[in-house]
Order: structure tokens, then sequence, then C-alpha cells
């Protein structure tokens, strides 16, 4: 089923999160070519996390990522030092060591993390998809502390 041009997943479809932080694009698209587990990349750029990730996310389902589990670059704790930063404000504005966020099915998550890493790629399990009620929003980032240092 289609809504607003993007397919609707069911809460039994679910997708875990991977993140190379140095990301091959082709690559990604050439797996989920051949074998279908990859169900939407973000290419986390300007807007950062919260703005990047629901455009390719269905209305039905948000994505719950956890701060702790990818390593950021000393340049982030510093500009929300510097900057005056809250995490919420880190999350808006920078990729926070993200630059491309891949949805995968969580059958072939193993072999997409796999094949990313023999790509030179460095990849991070970063959360979950979970399912969204009415307007809630559509990325949650536990332990958001995590993106300040």
């Amino acid at each position: 089923q289609a809504q607003n041009g993007r397919q609707r997943r069911r809460p039994d479809q679910q997708c875990h999160g991977e993140a190379p932080d140095e990301h091959d694009a082709q690559t990604v698209s050439q797996h989920s070519h051949r074998d279908g587990g990859v169900k939407g990349l973000a290419h986390i750029t300007g807007g950062g996390l919260t703005e990047n990730i629901p455009r390719v996310l269905p209305d039905n389902v948000a994505v719950k990522l956890d701060a702790n589990l990818w390593k950021k670059a000393g340049i982030f704790g510093w500009l929300a030092k510097e900057g005056n930063m809250t995490a919420p404000d880190m999350a808006r504005t920078f990729n926070c060591g993200l630059g491309m966020v891949v949805i995968v099915e969580p059958a072939k998550a193993a072999a997409i993390k796999t094949l990313l890493e023999s790509e030179g790629e460095t990849v991070f399990t970063i959360g979950a998809v979970i399912s969204r009620k009415d307007d809630a929003p559509q990325v949650i980032i536990d332990n958001q502390d995590a993106l300040l240092s």
C-alpha cells in the first residue's frame, strides 16, 4: 500500500538501521537490487538526523536510535560546547558522525553489514524501525547526551 508515494510497512516488517560513516551508495544500491534487503537510504546532510531520516520512512513507522552505538568525531563535541548547543540541536543540525543511514531487513542485516565492511566502510548497528503512533516523532534518539561529547 502506498502512502505519500512511499510504500507503507507493516509492523512485522521492521528493519534495523545500519550506518556507514563513509558511505558508498553504489555498493548499497547494488546489494539492494541483488538481494532486496535494503529498504531505505538516508544521506545525512543539512537537517541532520531528525530531518533526513524521515524522508525515507513511511508515515506509520519511526526509527529508534541509540546515540551510544556509533563513534562520533571530536569535532561534534567541540561544536556542541562552543556553540552552546543542546543534543536535539545537534541531531537537527549535524550528521553526528553518520554519513548515511541504511534501513535493512533484520534477516539480511548481517550480510549487508559484511558486504559494506568488505568494501571498506565502517558500519554501526544504530537502532531499529518501530511502529509510529499518530503524530509522534519519526526519529527517537536514546542517550542523546552522547551527541554532546
